[in-house]
């Protein structure tokens, strides 16, 4: 398998940034914290779920905290040649989802199983 195509704390800034007035870091030991999970995280699908989960658990930015960690997921996966499927039908299902992460009522490997039942 290829190595993985991982992104930098400067490009999920800019996800935040384009994000309604976004890219403001609420918790840089936060976001510090998510980048060394990150830096060792090899497999793709554990990748994407720490992307996913922990955005939104660790409450990095100001706002936009849940569609940061979406969109972040989604740009990592297709970097890595992986679509996610969702049809504009289902962005409240995704939405929802979201939320039950942010209501602690999902866990990252849950969020993994998710996340490759998206895919498939």
């Amino acid at each position: 398998m290829s190595e993985l195509v991982k992104l930098t704390s400067e490009q999920i800034i800019a996800v935040n940034k384009s994000i309604e007035e976004g890219g403001t870091v609420l918790n840089k030991s936060n976001l510090a914290q998510l980048m060394d999970k990150l830096e060792y995280t090899d497999d793709i699908f554990n990748y994407a779920a720490v992307l996913l989960h922990d955005i939104i658990s660790l409450h990095i930015f100001l706002n936009g905290n849940k569609r940061t960690a979406f969109y972040s997921m989604v740009t990592f996966l297709e970097l890595n040649n992986i679509t996610f499927k969702y049809k504009k039908s289902q962005i409240d299902v995704v939405g929802t989802y979201l939320n039950k992460i942010a209501q602690g009522k999902e866990n990252r490997l849950q969020v993994k199983r998710w996340i490759k039942k998206m895919i498939e």
